[in-house]
């Protein structure tokens, strides 16, 4: 019964004092990762994602004088699964780039990228393809 007693004061001393970790607030200063162990993804998919971008952009298609178009656009994903600092790498049509930037930002449902299982700050490039209007 000693044992038992003694037993039970050490586990409720253990949880009285343990520490909860908070995850520590998103830092400019923390490094962004090109490569990572698993890279940041749309929780909902990528198609998806696209869909969002298309149904949020807004661009006159009748401006695509090409089929079809491509813009390059890299932006970082953050420990958080926010979005910030997107940017156009490449443009075949710059009438549409500041849109497809609102579009990018507008965006929620990010799953952060991973290095040794420690979620980290990404940077993600993807091509967003327009098509000519009909």
């Amino acid at each position: 019964m000693k044992h038992l007693t003694t037993l039970l004061m050490l586990l409720f001393c253990m949880h009285s004092f343990s520490q909860t970790l908070k995850p520590s607030p998103i830092s400019e200063e923390e490094p962004i990762y090109e490569t990572v162990d698993k890279v940041a993804y749309y929780m909902a998919g990528y198609g998806k994602f696209y869909e969002s971008i298309q149904d949020n952009m807004i661009c006159q298609r009748e401006k695509i004088k090409k089929k079809n178009l491509e813009i390059l656009l890299r932006f970082i994903v953050e420990r958080d699964g926010t979005i910030s600092n997107p940017e156009i790498l490449k443009s075949d049509l710059s009438a549409c780039n500041a849109s497809v930037l609102q579009a990018v930002k507008g965006t929620k449902g990010w799953i952060p990228g991973k290095i040794n299982g420690r979620v980290v700050r990404s940077y993600v490039t993807l091509p967003i393809h327009l098509q000519k209007a009909k």
